[in-house]
């Protein structure tokens, strides 16, 4: 299963996005784990695209 979650940042300080990545993946698993779920995440970046246009995934070290 794949779904999309646009996450935005609540401050203006971006953290890392390999941080954000992080964190997202712990609390969709802690979430998981409470409803009995056993999972295996891989939270992804990736910047905005038009349709057509090449996927580019985010570098870990862009803020």
């Amino acid at each position: 299963m794949s779904t999309t979650i646009d996450v935005y940042s609540t401050t203006d300080v971006f953290p890392l996005v390999h941080q954000t990545r992080a964190r997202t993946e712990m609390l969709f698993r802690e979430l998981l784990a409470r409803h009995g779920i056993d999972s295996t995440l891989d939270v992804t970046a990736f910047y905005p695209r038009e349709r057509g246009e090449e996927l580019r995934m985010v570098p870990p070290d862009v803020r």
